[in-house]
């Protein structure tokens, strides 16, 4: 068996970072906790309790001055995702493409299959609580249809569209 990182130092080295903020660290504490003591009852998966997911969606949305765009191609996606999520959530209207969809696990990890023919991609974590389904894209407002590498076109098409 492949002996950790963790295991030879490199938690205290990465916990004793002043490049690591007070934040990363305790969130890194509170987490091997939680799979330590997962792991001392008999069970073999930890998950983040379901107060924290409460807590962060029972803040009240925080209104934006003034709408704005948000522009996006077929490329968007993962974080890019996670971006025009949080616009849309706080008034943005999304111009351009529709982007690409993204499910609700994550953070995969590689393990190479016993007879080398191939890996086995194993997802790490799940995002509970996200409004937006599995695999679904966000869906332009106003869709563009011209090539979005063409700039000038592009601020044209954005200055034409209807005020916000």
């Amino acid at each position: 068996m492949r002996r950790s990182r963790w295991r030879c130092g490199g938690r205290r080295r990465w916990a004793g970072s002043a490049a690591i903020s007070r934040e990363a660290k305790d969130w890194a504490d509170w987490t091997v906790a939680g799979m330590r003591a997962a792991r001392a009852a008999g069970r073999p998966l930890w998950r983040e309790p379901d107060e924290v997911d409460a807590a962060t969606t029972a803040a009240a949305p925080v209104s934006p001055p003034a709408r704005g765009l948000v522009l996006t191609d077929r490329g968007c996606g993962s974080a890019c995702l996670d971006a025009v999520d949080l616009w849309r959530a706080l008034g943005a209207v999304q111009v351009g493409q529709e982007t690409s969809g993204d499910t609700l696990y994550m953070d995969v990890r590689r393990d190479p299959l016993p007879g080398g023919m191939g890996d086995a991609l194993v997802p790490m974590k799940m995002y509970r609580g996200r409004p937006r389904g599995s695999n679904v894209p966000w869906v332009p407002a106003h869709r563009y249809i011209g090539d979005m590498r063409d700039t000038p076109a592009l601020e044209r098409w954005i200055a034409a569209l209807p005020q916000r």
